[in-house]
C-alpha cells in the first residue's frame, strides 16, 4: 500500500474510530447486481426475493433497502431464501474484530402472511483456520430473530458478535451442520468473508395445499458498533503466547528464563543479551491486529530491568507488509524510552506509554536505498512490536523484560491437558503424525516431536522438532524421513504437546514405535573428490551423490520461477581433514551478475551455502541467529559469486564487508558462465580459514549430523526473481533462523562411532567417576563411571572458565558400570573438567588434552 493510500485510509477511518462504528452498508443507494447473491429453494417456482430502493420510509439518510419476499416449505425440513454478500477480492476478508455488536434497523411494512412460520437470520461467513475459500466452505455463524410478525414501524436488531453456543437473538452460534462443520469452532471476527440476510421457514406447512409465506421488510443502516477490547500480549509474565514469535534481529539472543521476574513469584521473564547497535528483540504476531478503535485509549505496558549506562531504547510497532515488495512498506510507530526518564540501576522499572504517544510517521528504514522511507503507520494492521537500541552497542549488556502487553488482558496460567490419540501412519518416505486436539481449548497450537527412542522429555537433545505452531483443527503433521545415500528402514517415536493461547504448555502425548522406510539422500562426502582441481571438470565428483534442485520438486522460498528451465542446480559437497569442497553445475536460462551491486548480491545470480560446522546429533537446533552462533557450535553463511567467494559472518566480524576471500584467479576457486546462460563453480576452502573469533576449528567425522541449506538466487536480467532452496522449511529467513535450515550427514551413516558402552552384568553398589585414560590424551580418551540406582545421569564437559561445552551423557540409566569414549578433535589443547551428576551424587575430575 502506498503512502498516499495509507494516509487516505486513516483519514477516512477517523470518523468511525471516534464514534466506534463501522457502516457496513447504509443502503442509501441500491446495491448493484453483483453485491448480493440471492439463493434458496432453487428450482421452486413459488419463492422470490425482490430488492428495490426505498426513498420514502427510511430510518436515516436518503434511502433504504426494500425486500419483497416469499418463501415456500418445499421439503420436509422447511425452506429458505436469502441474500449473501462476500468480499469480492479472492483471499480478502472483512475485519469486524474492533467492534462488539452488529446493528440493523428494520421496518416490517407487511408482516409475514402466516404468523410464526418464518424467522429472519443474520449469518456470518467465517474464513478462519480450517476453512477452504477455493471450495466455498466457510464456518457458518447464525443469529436468529423472530421479527417478521412485528407491526410496521422502525425497530433495531442489536446482536453481540460472540459465540453464545445456542440458537439466540443475543449472539451467534455454530450449528455444526453443512458448511458450519468447517473451521476451528471459533468466531474469527477478523476473517469474515461475508454476511447473509436469510428468511428461514420451518416444516409446519410441508405438503399443505398452501405452503408459501410472504411479506415486505425495509432494511437500513447495517453497522458494526461498540469498541471491542483488543489486547496485544507479547509476554504474559510466564510465557510468550502461541500467536507470537519472539526473536532477535541480526545480533543477540532472547530467551525465557527463570533467573528473575518482576513480581518475584518465580514465573520467569525474558533475558535479552548480546544486542548490537540498532538491533533488539522483536515480537511478530501470527497475523495483523486491528487497533483502530484502541489506539486512542489503550497503553503499552512493560517492566524492564537494565543496568546503568544502557542508554535510550526505541519502542516500535510496525504494520503489515502485505506483499513484501517495496511499494507496501511495513511502516513504524515509535516512542523513545530515555534512560534519563527511566533511571536504569539494575532494578525493575515499570513502563506505561499511551499508544497515541507513539510517532505514527516514523517511516521505515530501507537498507537497499540506505535511507528512511517516510509513510504513516496503519493502526488497523498492527503486525508486531519491538524494543531496539537507539544506535548504541548493547552487546555487553543484559536486559530483563517482563509483562509486555497493551490494553487490560486477563491471563490464564493453567496448562492444557495432555494430548491424546498420538500415532503415525507410514507413507512413501514419510510418516503422517496425527492426534486428537485437547478439548476445551481455543486458539491453541501444537508442537510435534520425533526420536529414535521412546520420548520421555521433549527437551531431550536426541528429540527433534517435526513441526511447531500447528493450528487447532489440523491434527496432523508430515515427518519426512531421510537416511544417508540409500533407502533404509528406521523406527521413530512421536510426541505432541499443546500450547494454549496464553502460552501454557501441557504434557506431551506419545506414540508407540512406527517403522518405515527412509529415503536415501545426498550427504557431505567424507573424503575429497578424486584428483580434485577447481577447474569445472565435474568428473572428479563421479563417486559422490549430488543434490539436484529444481522449482518443480524443491522449495521456492521467495519469488517465483517460470519452470525448471528457469533454474536447475546440481550441487556436490565433500570434506576431508583439511578442506571443504564445493561444486555447483547450474542450468539457467539467463545468467546475470553486476559486480557493482555486490553489496546487494542477493539480487543477482548467486549461491549461498548455510553450514553448521558442529555435530548436531543429540543437540537442539540453535535458537540464536546463525550469525550469533559462535564458539563450540558455529554456524556459517558462505557466498559464491561470479567474481568472488567470501565467508559473510567472518567478513562482518572483521569489518571487511563483501571483500573477496577467493577470486577466480585463485587456484582454489573456479566460476564460469556460458554465453549469458548456464554457470558453474568449484571451490576448495581450507577448514582453518572458515573459523574466526572464538569459533572452534571443525574436524569432520563420518556420521556427524550437519545443519545446512543450499540457496540459489535467480536474476534473469530484469531484477531478482526468486530463491530456490533445498530445505523445505526455508521461508527466506534462513539468515535469521536456523529452524529454516535442514540437515544432512557426513558420509554414509547417521552417528559417529563414539558412544556409550554399558556393562549390564555388573551391578554397582556405589557411585563412582574414574579418571579418564589415557590422560593426557590426543584426541580420544575413555571415561568410566558407575551408578547404584536408576536415575537421570548427566556427564558434562567444561573448559577452565567453567563454561559447559557439551553433554556426553544426558539420559536415564539403570544401575551399572558405563564407559564413554570422548573424541576431542574439535577442541584446542588445554585443561578440561568432566562432571558426573546422578541423583544426589556429583563428582568432577580434570583431564588434559595435548595436541
Amino acid at each position: 500500500m502506498s503512502k498516499y493510500v495509507l494516509t487516505m485510509v486513516m483519514l477516512i477511518a477517523l470518523p468511525f474510530m471516534l464514534s466506534a462504528q463501522y457502516v457496513i452498508n447504509n443502503f442509501d443507494t441500491l446495491p448493484d447486481s453483483n453485491y448480493f447473491d440471492v439463493y434458496g429453494n432453487e428450482g421452486v417456482n413459488h419463492t422470490y426475493l425482490k430488492l428495490s430502493l426505498e426513498t420514502n420510509t427510511v430510518h436515516e439518510g436518503t434511502g433504504a433497502l426494500r425486500v419483497d419476499w416469499q418463501n415456500e416449505c418445499y421439503d420436509q425440513w422447511g425452506g429458505w431464501i436469502g441474500m449473501t454478500h462476500d468480499n469480492p477480492d479472492s483471499g480478502e476478508t472483512y475485519d469486524f474484530s474492533p467492534y462488539t455488536n452488529l446493528t440493523l434497523w428494520y421496518y416490517n411494512e407487511v408482516p409475514q402472511s402466516k404468523s410464526g412460520e418464518v424467522e429472519f437470520r443474520i449469518i456470518l461467513r467465517d474464513a478462519g483456520p480450517g476453512t477452504d475459500e477455493a471450495a466455498g466452505n466457510y464456518e457458518i455463524w447464525i443469529s436468529h430473530h423472530w421479527i417478521l410478525d412485528n407491526a410496521p414501524g422502525w425497530n433495531k436488531i442489536d446482536v453481540k458478535m460472540e459465540d453464545v453456543g445456542m440458537m439466540s437473538d443475543e449472539g451467534f452460534w455454530n450449528p455444526g451442520w453443512g458448511q458450519a462443520a468447517e473451521g476451528n469452532g471459533i468466531l474469527d471476527l477478523d476473517k469474515i468473508k461475508g454476511w447473509t440476510f436469510e428468511f428461514s421457514q420451518g416444516n409446519a406447512l410441508y405438503q399443505q395445499p398452501d405452503d408459501t409465506v410472504s411479506g415486505v421488510i425495509i432494511l437500513d443502516d447495517f453497522e458494526a458498533t461498540g469498541v471491542a477490547p483488543m489486547n496485544l500480549v507479547f509476554f504474559n509474565g510466564k510465557a510468550v503466547p502461541s500467536n507470537v514469535n519472539m526473536h532477535t534481529g541480526w545480533t543477540g539472543s532472547a530467551e525465557v528464563t527463570q533467573e528473575d521476574d518482576a513480581a518475584n513469584q518465580g514465573t520467569g521473564c525474558i533475558k535479552l543479551t548480546g544486542v548490537g547497535a540498532w538491533d533488539g528483540i522483536n515480537f511478530d504476531l501470527d497475523h495483523s491486529k486491528n487497533l483502530m478503535n484502541n489506539w486512542q485509549t489503550d497503553s503499552l505496558q512493560l517492566k524492564i530491568k537494565a543496568p546503568a549506562g544502557t542508554g535510550d531504547l526505541v519502542l516500535v510497532f510496525w504494520d503489515t507488509d502485505e506483499d513484501t515488495g517495496k511499494v507496501d512498506y511495513p511502516f513504524h510507530a515509535t516512542y523513545l524510552l530515555t534512560e534519563a526518564d527511566m533511571g536504569y540501576d539494575g532494578t525493575w522499572k515499570s513502563v506505561k506509554v499511551p499508544l497515541r504517544a507513539f510517532n505514527r510517521f516514523a517511516g521505515v528504514w530501507d537498507n537497499d536505498l540506505g535511507q528512511t522511507v517516510m509513510g504513516e503507520f496503519d493502526s488497523t494492521k498492527v503486525a508486531g512490536f519491538g524494543i531496539w537500541s537507539n544506535g548504541q552497542d548493547l552487546s555487553d549488556k543484559t536486559i530483563y523484560l517482563d509483562d509486555i502487553w497493551t490494553g487490560n488482558p486477563v491471563f490464564d496460567f493453567v496448562p492444557p491437558a495432555q494430548v491424546t490419540g498420538v500415532s503415525a501412519a507410514p507413507g512413501d518416505y514419510y510418516n503422517l503424525v496425527y492426534w486428537t486436539d485437547v478439548e476445551g481449548e481455543t486458539g491453541e497450537i501444537y508442537n510435534v516431536y520425533a526420536s529414535e527412542k521412546p520420548i520421555t522429555d521433549v527437551h531431550d537433545p536426541s528429540v527433534e522438532v517435526v513441526a511447531s505452531g500447528v493450528s487447532e483443527g489440523v491434527q496432523n503433521a508430515t515427518h519426512e524421513i531421510y537416511y544417508p545415500l540409500k533407502d533404509h528402514d528406521i523406527t521413530y517415536y512421536y510426541a505432541v504437546e499443546c500450547v494454549d493461547a496464553s502460552g501454557n504448555v501441557g504434557p506431551a502425548g506419545v506414540s508407540d514405535a512406527i517403522t518405515n522406510t527412509a529415503k536415501g539422500v545426498p550427504t557431505i562426502a567424507d573424503h575429497a573428490p578424486a584428483n580434485f582441481a577447481a577447474d569445472g571438470d565435474f568428473s572428479d565428483w563421479n563417486d559422490i551423490m549430488p543434490w539436484v534442485l529444481m522449482p518443480s520438486t524443491n522449495n521456492i522460498a521467495a519469488g517465483d520461477f517460470t519452470n525448471d528451465d528457469d533454474l536447475t542446480a546440481t550441487v556436490w559437497l565433500a570434506m576431508d581433514a583439511d578442506y571443504l569442497y564445493v561444486a555447483a553445475d547450474v542450468a539457467d536460462d539467463v545468467f546475470h551478475y553486476d559486480a557493482s551491486l555486490v553489496t546487494t548480491w542477493w539480487t543477482q545470480d548467486a549461491f549461498e551455502l548455510y553450514l553448521g560446522l558442529w555435530d548436531q546429533n543429540g543437540k537442539p537446533i540453535h535458537n540464536s541467529t546463525p550469525e550469533n552462533s559462535r564458539g563450540v557450535e558455529p554456524d556459517y553463511k558462505l557466498i559464491f559469486l561470479q567474481d568472488r567467494y567470501y565467508n559473510e559472518y567472518k567478513n562482518t566480524h572483521l569489518g571487511k564487508g563483501s571483500e573477496p576471500e577467493f577470486t577466480p584467479s585463485d587456484p582454489n576457486y573456479y566460476f564460469e558462465e556460458f554465453s549469458g546462460q548456464d554457470w558453474a563453480l568449484e571451490a576448495k576452502i581450507p577448514l582453518d580459514s572458515i573459523a574466526f573469533g572464538d569459533d572452534l576449528r571443525f574436524h569432520p567425522e563420518r556420521g556427524m549430523r550437519i545443519m545446512f541449506d543450499l540457496v540459489f538466487h535467480d536474476n534473469d536480467g530484469s531484477g531478482w526473481e526468486g530463491n530456490l532452496t533445498w530445505s523445505p522449511n526455508n521461508h527466506d529467513l534462513a539468515y535469521l533462523n536456523q529452524h529454516e535450515w535442514t540437515h544432512t550427514w557426513i558420509g554414509d551413516t547417521t552417528h559417529t562411532v563414539t558412544g556409550i558402552d554399558d556393562n549390564n552384568n555388573f551391578m554397582a553398589s556405589s557411585y563412582s567417576l574414574k579418571q579418564n585414560y589415557p590422560n593426557p590424551f590426543n584426541p580420544t580418551t575413555t571415561i568410566e563411571y558407575s551408578i547404584a540406582k536408576t536415575s537421570k545421569v548427566q556427564l558434562s564437559l567444561y573448559n577452565v572458565l567453567g563454561q559447559k561445552l557439551m553433554d556426553l551423557v544426558n539420559q536415564r540409566q539403570n544401575p551399572g558400570a558405563y564407559r564413554v569414549d570422548l573424541n576431542a578433535s574439535n577442541l584446542p589443547s588445554g585443561v578440561y573438567f568432566y562432571k558426573l551428576k546422578a541423583g544426589s551424587f556429583e563428582q568432577t575430575r580434570k583431564m588434559l588434552l595435548v595436541k
